[in-house]
């Protein structure tokens, strides 16, 4: 049957609008009695403006409005159930859409290219919203994702440049590959506790995105996440994140500080592909308490990155975990771990202070760290626990100068540098460069309490010094005793 511009046929109960003419214009009805639009049925007619869907219609076919791009409104009725794949794509004049409460899913690219689209309404029915079912929607400002949904697939949002705002149910588990790809204009983002992954490219130049919240029920990060991301400012990995693929925050280069939680973190990026690689701005990494591994690459890369405290729980560092950063200092708050695989953790880096809060055995600084300390003229500051008997009173850290309630005196000498009161609980710090010392120290004039620092410790004297100490000071004639006797610890020393 022929109806001005359009081919109507029948199959068995089914009556099917096969096609459109190409020439057709302005706005056509379709007639009531239609049950199925067939597969690009008004393919490429650029010259229509609107179309009336009536409500005997139940499924809207492939490509089926594909290229009406001089279409600026359409009536979905509640009668369809789906809107399958490419249905509305390229109607870049399409202004609005409201899709009926019937519709269960909106198919692969259905909505593609509708660059003039700047308001959509998903309703709670649909559980589906398919891959590039609104990619490159540039004109769309807002979108509501109904808590029917269970996961937003492959390239869902990208391109939509235009995009504010988005607001991600607690029904969501997974944000697949590309998802927000590109959406510029998006300022913000809250991803639901229900999300236990971020795919690939999820974020990625989203340049205008300046904060992002990760839950801790999301175990993976996916190559380049956010990569692009030049507005965010800061990322906390929460402890439960298990692996951060390649580039995940390639080019955050308003990135200023990182907050690392992951405590069982076993794949970070790689050398070719660190993580925070091109985060120009990045000066500040702070490791959890609960960490206890960085894995290899971590934050390989970081040149801005100028200091960093590796906390006591953290017992391995991954091969070139810290390469080509710019330390100016660097604090670990125990023993330095082995270098792995051969290559160095601070391999290429310029770290001027290295300080570590070691026991009393000997402490092993790889030949990559060596190197790196040396070829920026940097220096090792050990702070050596007291080696104290075990009755002793005097808990501390061998560092470097005594005080007494009388006297200030460096211990890498026996000249009196200065007399003043000193009290109880007070302490009194100097450096002397010449010497490489420094303490901390306390006394009531019974017992002296210290904390000495020692840039090249020779172990057998600074034992020496712990051991003396320790003793209370009437046991060796006081205050004035004590001094004496690491005077003459230092004597020997030198001989």
């Amino acid at each position: 049957m022929q109806n001005n511009w359009l081919t109507i046929t029948k199959e068995g109960n089914d009556v099917i609008l096969d096609s459109c003419s190409k020439e057709a214009e302005g706005e056509i009805v379709i007639p009531d009695g239609v049950t199925k639009i067939g597969l690009r049925a008004f393919y490429g007619c650029s010259g229509l403006t609107s179309v009336t869907i009536p409500s005997s219609v139940t499924w809207i076919g492939d490509y089926a409005f594909s290229g009406c791009s001089g279409m600026t409104s359409v009536t979905i009725p509640s009668s369809v159930t789906s809107i399958d794949d490419s249905a509305f794509r390229g109607c870049s004049g399409m202004t609005s859409v409201i899709i009926p409460s019937s519709v269960t899913s909106i198919d692969y690219s259905a909505f593609r290219g509708c660059s003039g689209l700047t308001s959509v309404t998903i309703p709670s029915s649909v559980t589906w919203i398919g891959k590039f079912a609104f990619y490159g929607c540039s004109g769309l400002t807002s979108v509501t994702i109904p808590s029917s949904v269970t996961s937003i697939h492959e390239c869902a949002f990208r391109g939509c440049s235009g995009l504010t705002s988005v607001i991600i149910p607690s029904s969501v588990t997974s944000i697949d590959d590309d998802a927000f790809y590109g959406c510029s204009g998006l300022t913000s983002v809250t991803i639901p506790s229900s999300v236990t992954s971020i795919g690939k490219c999820a974020f990625a130049g989203c340049s205008g995105l300046t904060s992002v919240t990760i839950p801790s029920s999301v175990t993976s990060i996916g190559e380049c996440a956010f990569a692009g991301c030049s507005g965010l400012t800061s990322v906390t990995i929460p402890s439960s994140v298990t692996s951060i693929g390649k580039f995940a925050f390639y080019g955050c280069s308003g990135l200023t500080s990182v907050t690392f939680n992951a405590a069982n973190c076993n794949d970070m990026g790689s050398s070719w592909y660190p993580v925070f690689s091109g985060c120009t701005n990045l000066t500040t990494v702070t490791i959890g308490e609960n960490v206890t591994k960085i894995p290899a690459y971590a934050f390989a890369g970081c040149r801005g990155l100028t200091s960093v405290t590796i906390p006591s729980s953290v017992t391995s560092i991954g091969k070139a975990a810290f390469s080509w950063c710019s330390f100016k200092k660097l604090l670990f708050e125990r023993n330095l771990p082995e270098d792995k695989d051969g290559y160095s953790i601070f391999d290429d880096c310029e770290i001027e202070e290295l300080w570590v809060n070691t026991p009393r055995k000997k402490t092993v600084i790889s030949n990559g760290l060596q190197n790196a300390i040396e070829q920026s003229d940097g220096r090792v500051i050990y702070a050596i626990p007291a080696l104290c008997e075990e009755d002793s009173k005097i808990p501390g850290y061998i560092r470097a100068t005594l005080v007494n309630n009388d006297e200030l005196i460096d211990i890498n000498t026996k000249y009196i540098l200065s007399v003043e009161p000193y009290e109880l609980k007070d302490k009194y710090e100097k450096y002397q460069p010449h010497t490489g010392t420094l303490m901390t120290c306390a006394s009531n004039g019974i017992e002296i309490r210290c904390q000495i620092l020692v840039y090249e410790p020779h172990e057998m004297v600074v034992h020496k010094i712990a051991k003396s100490l320790t003793m209370l000071s009437q046991q060796v004639g006081g205050i004035a005793g004590l001094l004496n006797q690491i005077d003459t610890l230092f004597k020997h020393k030198m001989e």
